[in-house]
C-alpha cells in the first residue's frame, strides 16, 4: 500500500482504508497498528505544520505521515473530514515535503509509489 485514507461516510466514518497504487484497490486496516509490523504501542502521526512552512498547498492539511516506533517505518495518511478529495497514489506526489521531513527525523518509506521514480 502507498498510504491510507480515513474516510468520513456515514456507514464508514472513522474506518480507515489502505490504497493500493497498482490496481486501486482498497481494504480496510486497523487504525491503532502499524501497517508494515502490527505494532500497536510505537505509532505516531506526524505532520508539517503551516506556521512553520508559510505557503504550503492545502494538500498538506489533511496529510499525515503515521510512524512506528518498533520498525522505522512510516505511510501516508489522509483525512477526508480534512481534505474531502484526497486519493492517496496522486496526493503522494504533491506531498514529498512531508516525506522529506519525516525522512529526516529516521523512518523509511513503508510502501511504494510506482509513479514516484528515484535512483
Amino acid at each position: 500500500a502507498v498510504g491510507s485514507v480515513v474516510l468520513i461516510q456515514s456507514d464508514l466514518s472513522g474506518f480507515r482504508y489502505m490504497h493500493c497504487p497498482l490496481c486501486n484497490s482498497r481494504w480496510n486496516a486497523l487504525r491503532a497498528k502499524c501497517t508494515s509490523c502490527g505494532d500497536s504501542g510505537g505509532i505516531r502521526i506526524q505532520q508539517v505544520d503551516g506556521a512553520s512552512a508559510p505557503g504550503l498547498p492545502p494538500v498538506f492539511s489533511g496529510a499525515h505521515a503515521e510512524s512506528c516506533e518498533a520498525c522505522r517505518t512510516y505511510r501516508k495518511l489522509y483525512r477526508h473530514d480534512k481534505q474531502q478529495y484526497a486519493d492517496p497514489v496522486a496526493d503522494d506526489l504533491a506531498t514529498l515535503g512531508l516525506d522529506i521531513a519525516v525522512g529526516e527525523a529516521g523512518y523509511e518509506r513503508g510502501g511504494a509509489n510506482p509513479f514516484l521514480l528515484h535512483s
